[in-house]
């Protein structure tokens, strides 16, 4: 679940990050680099994301740090969509 404005791409550096299934990207987040973004996770809106992040995790903020846990129907409660 990608919001408008979001950024995913190579840091021109490193690569292209890697998505896993079931994550929610707020409102212009940026996801650079050669980084693994897990299963359920849920990055905060206007955050930067430059390190990975692990399964079942919340992160938010300039650098995007881990401010919770989550899982599938966490994910499913922000978007409206059941995981099936």
């Amino acid at each position: 679940y990608i919001l408008h404005n979001v950024t995913v791409g190579d840091d021109f550096r490193t690569g292209m990050p890697s998505i896993g299934n079931n994550v929610f990207i707020g409102t212009g987040s940026t996801i650079a680099g050669d980084i693994q973004i897990g299963d359920n996770v849920a990055i905060g809106a206007m955050s930067y994301v430059k390190a990975d992040v692990p399964s079942n995790t919340m992160v938010a903020g300039i650098p995007a740090k881990a401010i919770g846990e989550i899982d599938a129907e966490g994910i499913s409660e922000l978007t409206g969509y059941t995981v099936m």
